[in-house]
C-alpha cells in the first residue's frame, strides 16, 4: 500500500478536526467541491479502492469528482506532488515517480558506445573517479542521481556517503568509497547500475594504483577503539547494518573485508576491536565464518558470530525485506560467542 492510512488521518484533521466518519476502508468527508456539504459527500479510500489504485483514491458523490489522495492533498494544499507524498508517507509512490523519470531517460536518450567512455586516469595515483558526484551535489533530475536513487531504494539503504559516475569508464557506477581511521581515501568500489550486461559488475581503481581489496576494509563510520565491529563480506551488508544502527538510535558499526578471507592486513586493522564475525547464510559464508573464527581464536582473539536468518542470504537483503528495527534486533539477540561447540556447529 502507497498510502500510510494513520498519515492521511492526521491530514485529515488539520483540516476537518474530528468532522468524518470512518466505515470499513472508507474515510468520509465533507466535500471541498460541493458548497457546503454537511453530510461527507467525499469518500477516500487509502487501500486504492477496488483497483488498488497506489496512490489511494476519493470521490465525491455530489459533484463526481475523483482522483488520487495525492491529487487531493496537492488542490487543498496547494503543494507539489513530492510535498503531497511527503505528507502521505507514498514512498512506493515516491519510488515509481523516480522510477518513470528513469525509464523516460532510457527513452530519450542513446546509450554512449562503450568506446567513448573510456578516460584517462592517472597511474599511480588514487583518488576518485572523474565525473564522480555525491548524489545531493546532482539536480533532482539528473538521470544518474535519479538512477541510483532508485537503485539504493530497491536495496533499502540511504544515499548518503555514495557516489555516482556519470561520464568516464567508471560511467553508471554507483561509487563506494573506502576511508581509513583517519579519514584518508584508501580504495573505492564501482558498482554498475546499467542495464550493459556485458560490463563488469564491480570495478576497483586501476592495476598500477597497487592496492588490492585484501589490503583495505571498507567501514562505513570507524568505531571508537573498544567499540564493537561487525564484518561483512560486501559494502552493503555493512552498509546495511551501519544504517540499522541509526535508524534505532545506536551505534552499530560494520566493516566488509571483501570476500571470503580475513587477510592479516585486515586482522590488524580490526585488532583493536571486539568482533562479530557475520557472514553470509549460503555454504561458502559458513565455511569461510568457521576459518576466519579458528584463525583468530588460534591469534588469541576472541570474537563473536551470527549469520542470518533461513529466508535471506545476506544482511541487505533482510534489511531490504524487514526494516532497521528488526534487522538490530536480530544481530543483537543472536550473536554468539565463538567456542569450540560452535565451530563444530559451523562444520556440520
Amino acid at each position: 500500500m502507497a498510502i500510510d492510512t494513520e498519515l492521511f488521518l492526521n491530514w485529515v484533521e488539520s483540516h476537518y478536526g474530528d468532522d468524518y466518519k470512518i466505515k470499513g476502508d472508507e474515510i468520509k468527508l465533507n466535500s471541498v467541491f460541493a458548497d457546503e456539504d454537511t453530510k461527507h459527500h467525499m469518500w477516500c479510500n487509502c487501500e486504492g479502492g477496488k483497483k488498488k489504485r497506489d496512490n489511494g483514491v476519493f470521490r465525491c458523490w455530489k459533484t463526481d469528482n475523483r482522483g488520487s489522495l495525492v491529487t487531493l492533498v496537492m488542490l487543498v494544499d496547494q503543494c507539489s506532488y513530492e510535498e503531497a507524498i511527503e505528507i502521505l508517507g507514498g514512498a512506493d509512490a515516491n519510488l515509481r515517480l523516480l522510477e518513470a523519470k528513469l525509464e523516460k531517460f532510457w527513452e530519450e536518450k542513446a546509450t554512449v558506445p562503450l568506446e567513448e567512455q573510456i578516460q584517462d586516469f592517472p597511474d599511480n595515483v588514487l583518488r576518485l573517479p572523474d565525473n564522480s558526484y555525491f548524489l545531493d551535489e546532482l539536480n533532482a533530475d539528473d538521470f544518474f542521481r535519479v538512477q541510483a536513487e532508485v537503485y539504493l531504494y530497491n536495496r533499502g539503504l540511504p544515499i548518503e556517503g555514495f557516489l555516482v559516475c556519470t561520464h568516464g569508464e567508471y560511467r553508471n557506477r554507483v561509487i563506494i568509497p573506502y576511508y581509513d581511521s583517519s579519514g584518508n581515501l584508501i580504495y573505492f568500489n564501482g558498482r554498475y547500475i546499467g542495464k550493459r550486461k556485458e560490463i563488469l559488475r564491480y570495478m576497483g581503481p586501476p592495476k598500477e594504483v597497487g592496492i588490492g581489496k585484501e589490503d583495505v576494509m571498507y567501514v562505513p563510520e570507524w568505531p571508537p577503539v573498544g567499540q564493537r565491529i561487525w564484518l561483512t563480506e560486501g559494502e552493503f551488508d555493512a552498509k546495511s547494518i551501519h544504517h540499522a544502527g541509526e535508524q534505532v538510535g545506536e551505534k552499530m558499526y560494520a566493516g566488509a573485508f571483501g570476500g571470503k578471507n580475513l587477510s592479516e592486513v585486515q586482522i590488524e586493522m580490526v585488532r583493536a576491536f571486539p568482533i562479530t564475525l557475520s557472514l553470509d547464510r549460503d555454504k561458502a559464508g559458513r565455511q569461510a565464518l568457521r576459518k576466519m573464527a579458528f584463525d583468530l581464536r588460534s591469534m588469541g582473539k576472541t570474537c563473536f558470530c551470527v549469520i542470518p536468518p533461513e529466508k535471506y542470504k545476506d544482511w541487505n537483503q533482510m534489511l531490504e525485506q524487514t526494516n532497521p528495527t528488526m534487522l538490530a534486533h536480530y544481530l543483537h539477540r543472536f550473536q554468539k560467542p565463538v567456542d569450540d561447540t560452535m565451530l563444530m556447529q559451523l562444520s556440520e
